[in-house]
């Protein structure tokens, strides 16, 4: 009876697995969990910062913040380029989630 002694392999140098090329689950979710309480954070210093408080008077009442002396047009296309960066973030994340095309 000779005992055959399992063959060994070098430790990785990275955290990522060679073989699915993105690393395991947890470190999806990790990166995930991380970057949306960064956009949670920016989006609540948004809203307490003066835009935000723009975007709030033109939500209640356009004709009511225009009297103010907020510029309305210029204010709803901050609102519409911030909801596209926002979108394109949590379309990046569902990448990282899903690495399928």
């Amino acid at each position: 009876m000779t005992s055959v002694a399992p063959e060994m392999t070098a430790p990785g140098w990275f955290f990522v697995d060679q073989s699915t090329r993105s690393g395991p689950a947890i470190y999806h979710y990790y990166v995930i969990v991380v970057i949306a309480a960064i956009m949670f954070v920016l989006a609540r210093l948004l809203v307490s910062s003066r835009v935000g408080r723009a975007f709030v008077a033109i939500r209640e009442s356009p004709y009511s913040a225009s009297a103010a002396g907020i510029n309305v047009s210029r204010h709803k296309v901050y609102a519409f380029a911030v909801s596209a960066g926002f979108a394109g973030v949590a379309g990046s994340l569902l990448a990282i989630q899903t690495p399928q095309v």
